[in-house]
């Protein structure tokens, strides 16, 4: 994943107070911004000292790496600005595009389904079944199998190469992931505008973003 150099523009740009490069200490750890008030977008830290951070805005989640868009047909711009998504009724559709670390990203939604192209490969996810409280999705990834679900208090499966186990609650995580060599220590954080996303749209942000 591309983001040694890209870690200390997130850190100035979005004042997240990034760990340096061996410190071993994981930023925020009360999974707050410098101003102290919750985030609203999304931190991916490994304990190397590299982070992404991306905010949200205007249906959009951006940053240093992350460049995304999400439109939907029929659905008012003020409600995107607000984040209050929610999921997709039947018959809706709405589509993603942009970018992830330069690889683009065009994925079209419908009701627990998601298709298209990452880093001109396929990506088809879609939501299985699973106990009230849990999101489950599987699929591929970029053309590399995944299978990972998450609720209140964990975040485990693998994206791609990359296996994840993850704990916490209040939309942190934090444990330990695998991507084919030795384990690293990671931290999650899903903000509170991203929470608002529909599932299937909110499983596709986080796959892109956690595979290597």
């Amino acid at each position: 994943m591309r983001r040694s150099i890209l870690a200390p523009l997130a850190c100035i740009i979005f004042g997240v107070g990034c760990a340096s490069a061996g410190s071993g200490g994981a930023p925020n750890a009360a999974g707050q911004n410098a101003a102290g008030t919750p985030r609203e977008g999304l931190l991916l830290w490994v304990a190397n000292g590299d982070a992404i951070t991306a905010e949200v805005r205007d249906g959009e989640l951006f940053g240093a790496a992350v460049r995304l868009q999400l439109s939907r047909a029929g659905e008012p711009r003020e409600d995107a600005m607000r984040g209050e998504i929610g999921a997709l009724e039947p018959g809706q559709r709405a589509q993603l595009q942009g970018s992830v670390f330069e690889r683009p990203v065009s994925v079209v939604f419908e009701q627990g389904r998601a298709s298209g192209v990452f880093d001109n490969a396929p990506f088809n996810l879609s939501l299985e079944e699973a106990p009230k409280g849990v999101t489950h999705a599987r699929g591929l990834v970029g053309g590399e199998l995944s299978d990972y679900a998450w609720g209140a208090d964990q975040w485990s499966g693998h994206v791609g190469r990359c296996g994840y186990e993850l704990r916490g609650g209040g939309g942190s995580f934090e444990g330990y992931r695998s991507c084919g060599g030795g384990r690293e220590r990671v931290r999650l954080e899903i903000g509170s505008r991203l929470s608002a996303w529909g599932p299937i749209e909110r499983a596709t942000v986080l796959a892109l973003l956690l595979r290597s």
